[in-house]
């Protein structure tokens, strides 16, 4: 039986320097939010999105998606961890996931092999960089909603310590913040190409 999980994914800030409302640009014939959410077609979770810039416009595009709640951030223009707050105030499983809107280059077969990897904090890595998305539990939960909101992940997570999973994808590593940011994650996806070198089947 697959763990409780849920995933929140962050959708709220701007991210005007990608060229327009980011998370809904689009990558290989979907808007990102819609592949971000696909990063976790392989686990049986409830997902939560934390929206707030345009989320008029995020609702929309993501009506097609029954499972997927949407909570809002009315400070989005506050530094992300207020999102990361009030998806964690929405989560009840046992662990979940953080993960960016714009990591769309993240294959499904990583947050997979995540829940096989015991630690109160899951971090994928690349030659050694941490990457996305973050598993947590939900001790860390808990500490993570009795910081303030000008706190940040980083130091929750350097308080608990982190379990790291070497993964030969240096997908885990790409967010989308420019515009040339937006160009290369596109062409990446559209060639299949998630991973470092050439393209790889799910493992």
């Amino acid at each position: 039986m697959a763990p409780e999980v849920d995933i929140i994914i962050l959708a709220a800030g701007k991210g005007e320097r990608a060229g327009g409302f980011k998370m809904g640009l689009d990558i290989a014939g979907k808007p990102m939010i819609i592949r971000a959410v696909e990063v976790f077609r392989q686990i049986d979770g409830n997902i939560i999105v934390v929206g707030g810039y345009r989320i008029d416009k995020l609702r929309e595009i993501l009506a097609e998606l029954p499972q997927v709640t949407i909570v809002e951030n009315p400070d989005y223009q506050m530094e992300m961890f207020s999102s990361v707050q009030i998806g964690a105030r929405r989560s009840t499983a046992e662990r979940f996931f953080i993960h960016p809107g714009d990591c769309v280059l993240v294959p499904p077969w990583v947050p997979q092999k995540m829940l096989e990897t015991d630690g109160d904090v899951v971090i994928p890595t690349f030659r050694g960089r941490g990457g996305h998305p973050v598993l947590m539990t939900a001790a860390v939960r808990d500490k993570i909603l009795r910081e303030p909101p000008s706190s940040n992940l980083k130091k929750v997570i350097n308080s608990v310590g982190t379990s790291r999973i070497e993964v030969d994808c240096d997908g885990i590593l790409f967010d989308i913040d420019t515009k040339e940011d937006y160009l290369i994650a596109r062409e990446r996806y559209e060639r299949g190409n998630f991973c470092a070198g050439p393209p790889r089947g799910p493992r």
